[in-house]
């Protein structure tokens, strides 16, 4: 875990509350990071799980449908470890309503056999819940969390750290490395999945060095387009709000039908990046172009 990049604000944030845990002896208060996919939520529970020196247990809120899936992880549980849900805002009612006293006090009650209760104390825990839906969590499971962690906004230097680790000795030129930068958006999954192509297209083309013009043909070879990196579930989303619905608004289902896409795909996958780009909105009659989405398809 040494060779990852946190942004300094929230590195600042997070090693204080390291810290204050460390010293009174308690376990981490709960935590939510909120931010679109692949900006480094899951990578930033494992770092704190490292700090802390305790174990992580990871598990996808939709794949817990009932309360038999989360009292098993519940009951294993070591004290001060980390249970981390991402897709957190996909949890059950069912299964929110088993969270909330192990969250609040540590302890469950399951049914055993016909109408008998058991009372099970667990070891104090602490919940990391990760999502790209804050709006999405009941306000009883969002009120259980003390410390809200927005999860992105790298600066330069951040992104520009980011390429010399996942580079490594693929010579990159100013202008080749800038335009990375400019296409992964901000983001270190985009980022690192650009240059791992790049090392593939630099040794099978045995360049002496990579050039702005070699990203942009890796860039077209992989569909995406050179001013914001946009891909082509995105650029299609962008041109059937335009030119479908002109610009909006239009609920989702109606968007998700007309460029062949689940709702969900829609709403966790697609529009987080577009979003946090600010090329897009959602309004209370749904979804619309803001007038920096409108230049981008000009």
């Amino acid at each position: 875990m040494d060779s990852i990049i946190i942004p300094r604000r929230i590195l600042r944030l997070i090693s204080e509350i390291l810290e204050g845990s460390l010293r009174r002896g308690q376990v981490l208060p709960h935590m939510l990071f909120v931010g679109p996919p692949g900006v480094g939520k899951t990578t930033l529970a494992s770092y704190i799980a490292e700090r802390m020196g305790v174990s992580m247990i990871k598990v996808i809120g939709g794949a817990i449908s009932k309360p038999k899936d989360i009292i098993p992880i519940l009951v294993k549980l070591g004290r001060g470890s980390i249970l981390f849900i991402d897709e957190i805002h996909r949890l059950s009612p069912a299964t929110e309503e088993i969270l909330y006293p192990a969250l609040d006090r540590y302890e469950i009650d399951i049914l055993v056999g016909k109408g008998n209760v058991k009372h099970i104390y667990l070891e104090p825990f602490t919940l990391i819940g990760a999502t790209t839906l804050e709006d999405k969590i009941s306000s009883p499971l969002r009120s259980r969390f003390s410390i809200v962690v927005h999860v992105g906004d790298y600066e330069r230097e951040d992104l520009e750290k980011m390429v010399d680790m996942y580079a490594g000795k693929l010579p990159l030129t100013d202008e080749a490395r800038d335009l990375i930068i400019r296409v992964s958006r901000r983001n270190p999954r985009r980022l690192v999945l650009i240059i791992e192509r790049l090392k593939d297209f630099y040794m099978a083309s045995k360049r002496e060095c990579v050039k702005e013009e070699d990203v942009m043909e890796l860039l077209r070879i992989i569909d995406y387009e050179p001013q914001l990196g946009l891909d082509r579930r995105e650029r299609k989303y962008l041109h059937a709000l335009a030119d479908t619905f002109g610009g909006g608004p239009v609920g989702v289902k109606s968007l998700a039908a007309a460029i062949g896409e689940s709702v969900n795909a829609v709403q966790e996958i697609i529009e987080p990046p577009l979003l946090a780009e600010g090329l897009i909105t959602i309004t209370s009659r749904g979804r619309k172009l803001t007038p920096k989405g409108w230049d981008v398809l000009s």
